[in-house]
């Protein structure tokens, strides 16, 4: 059959609105296409945009916390150098410490021996007080009957006393007496002499009376190795008895001591005791500790103190006693 101008037409105008629709579906998916590819590039982009976005966040986050570990660093070494500094402050007032005490328990033991010191130092003061009060007491033989005891093992003999003609001197020489006349029954006496010669304190003695047949002058050492042996026998015993009342008296805080040859003149079965004035040691010791006396007035060129010149007695006729 032949193709007739109007067949073609159809045909061409057919093939134009396929290629009209081609083109029109060709345009959708390729704009389809191209919104998916945008779609993807917006995300691509978005996603980049928030990696980069964290990325940057994460630098702050890490910029920030190695400024704050930097910080913390520093406040840390400012802490360790604060507290090293505090130790040492620690250790130095920990050493002032200890040297303060040091300081303190010697000064507390310089006090407890200053107050050890001053208390011994009273202490001697108030014994020294009483011993000077005590001092001027009568000497007290309080202890007579030991005395008695130690005297009863010899045999008996005579005692004479001389002693000083005042109150105390005769309270102690009596004392004395009671223990030989009263206990002891022996035969005592005084004799008169010169109280010049009357030493402080008592001395007992034993005597030595010689032999007559010596001549005039003769030692009493040379005598004494002449005599028989039973007059030596006789001394011997009378040492022994003055010992024993020396010893007697003594523990009873008294000053005495025998031997000497102030009983030369008497037997030996005799004693001599002087009774003097009562020595005063504690107040001859406070005396020394308050220093030696001024020195005394020159006068005539000399220092003059402590000299005497004998009273004479009144004589009978009163008309040589009046003042010139």
């Amino acid at each position: 059959m032949p193709i007739t101008k109007e067949a073609l037409d159809l045909a061409i105008k057919a093939v134009e609105q396929s290629i009209a629709r081609i083109d029109t579906g060709v345009l959708i998916f390729g704009s389809l296409v191209a919104i998916g590819v945008t779609g993807e590039t917006v995300l691509g982009i978005r996603h980049w945009i928030k990696d980069r976005q964290l990325r940057d966040l994460r630098g702050i986050e890490s910029q920030m916390y190695g400024r704050e570990i930097l910080g913390l660093q520093g406040e840390i070494s400012g802490a360790k150098a604060s507290a090293d500094q505090l130790k040492a402050e620690l250790a130095n007032a920990t050493e002032e410490a200890k040297r303060q005490a040091e300081e303190l328990k010697k000064q507390n033991l310089q006090t407890q021996s200053d107050l050890l010191t001053a208390n011994q130092n009273l202490e001697g003061e108030k014994r020294k007080r009483v011993e000077l009060a005590a001092s001027m007491l009568d000497r007290d033989f309080f202890d007579q009957s030991g005395a008695a005891a130690r005297l009863a093992l010899f045999p008996p003999m005579s005692v004479i006393f001389e002693y000083i003609d005042e109150h105390e001197p005769k309270k102690m020489a009596e004392e004395i007496n009671f223990v030989f006349e009263s206990l002891l029954h022996w035969n005592t006496w005084r004799r008169p002499v010169n109280e010049e010669t009357i030493k402080d304190g008592i001395s007992i003695s034993v005597g030595w009376e010689p032999a007559s047949s010596f001549p005039l002058g003769t030692p009493l050492e040379e005598r004494f190795k002449a005599v028989k042996p039973e007059y030596r026998q006789k001394i011997s015993i009378g040492e022994r008895v003055a010992e024993a009342l020396r010893d007697g008296i003594k523990h009873c805080g008294i000053d005495a001591e025998s031997g000497g040859l102030d009983a030369y003149d008497l037997p030996p079965t005799t004693l001599l005791i002087k009774v003097g004035r009562k020595p005063n040691h504690a107040l001859e010791e406070t005396l020394r500790e308050l220093g030696p006396h001024p020195n005394p007035a020159v006068v005539g060129g000399r220092m003059i103190g402590g000299c005497r010149d004998p009273i004479p007695q009144q004589k009978p006729d009163a008309g040589k006693n009046k003042p010139q």
